[in-house]
């Protein structure tokens, strides 16, 4: 027996369910980045409809991104079928830029979706034309401060006023592996960009046994997001541990977290190669045992070479 009644009917209705609602771009200006998908699906039990203009670029910096493989609209998506478009970012100037991919449908409870599109374009590729690490944390809705005077520029002016943790080695914070998390590099071309890996701090003159865990390609040293080879986990035990990394651009020796390894820097003070922050979620609230670490590989004082969330980690106290 069927019966038609209001409740009955309400569940018999298009659904949108979006591939994600965030998509993060990158590049220098004057280019267009590679495109990335958005898919839309009708997970409800009747047609889908989508309007002529049912699908536009909105927000403040619409006009920096571009949609292509459009379907064609009006369009109507069965049940449980999907269709995908593409998204591009065209930087002309650089900075943080802030748009959305709207999408209006027949949806009774979402007749307006959307997906955040930000974007950080660059002045070029490499050295000075690279952004500043306050505005990769602006691009990632971080809400840290580096102590930057300029944020155009590529280098940190000073570092007064800044979130940085006093912290050289770590120690796990709980059960289950350490893990990393790429979000930007912005170093010189080479095979590979980068060496990355951990070891246990020695008390004597021995040089430490360094354990390798994953590498930047070439195709990866300029970008947000980077796609890294190599693992990304690993497990010190309940030792204590520190971080390290190579650079084949370099003519200096390898890059430390302990200050004292970086004898190929000859300014003393100036030996700090890795900056820790607290992991900072968009409404200020911290993420307990993770942080934002920050590479300088070179002298220039930018320290964006690799930028990476590392997590299930606290500081290590003797």
């Amino acid at each position: 027996m069927f019966f038609d009644t209001l409740e009955s009917r309400q569940l018999f209705t298009a659904h949108v369910t979006l591939s994600t609602s965030l998509l993060i771009f990158s590049g220098p200006k004057g280019k267009i980045t590679p495109t990335q998908t958005i898919s839309l699906t009708n997970t409800g039990d009747t047609p889908l409809k989508i309007n002529s203009g049912g699908i536009t670029l909105t927000g403040p910096d619409w006009g920096k991104f571009a949609l292509s493989a459009m379907p064609n609209l009006a369009k109507t998506i069965a049940p449980h079928a999907t269709v995908s478009f593409k998204v591009a970012f065209r930087p002309s100037v650089a900075g943080v830029k802030v748009a959305a991919v709207t999408i209006k449908s027949n949806d009774p409870a979402a007749p307006v979706t959307s997906v955040a599109l930000r974007a950080l374009g660059a002045d070029g590729l490499y050295d000075t034309k690279e952004p500043s690490l306050q505005r990769i944390f602006n691009t990632f809705q971080i809400p840290l401060h580096v102590g930057d005077a300029d944020i155009t520029t590529n280098h940190i002016d000073n570092l007064a006023q800044n979130d940085l943790v006093d912290m050289q080695t770590l120690m796990k914070a709980g059960d289950g592996p350490v893990t990393f998390q790429m979000l930007a590099a912005y170093t010189g071309l080479s095979t590979p960009g980068g060496r990355f890996g951990w070891y246990i701090p020695t008390q004597s003159s021995d040089a430490p046994t360094l354990n390798e865990l994953f590498t930047l390609p070439s195709t990866e040293v300029q970008k947000i997001n980077p796609v890294t080879t190599g693992t990304m986990s690993f497990d010190p035990g309940d030792s204590e541990f520190a971080l390290y990394s190579s650079w084949p651009t370099q003519t200096y020796d390898k890059v430390f977290s302990e200050n004292a390894l970086n004898t190929w820097e000859t300014n003393q003070t100036s030996r700090d190669k890795y900056h820790f922050y607290p992991l900072t979620n968009a409404d200020g609230s911290i993420v307990p045992n993770a942080y934002i670490v920050c590479i300088e590989e070179a002298k220039n004082n930018d320290y964006q070479d690799a930028v990476m969330i590392i997590r299930n980690v606290q500081k290590y106290i003797a």
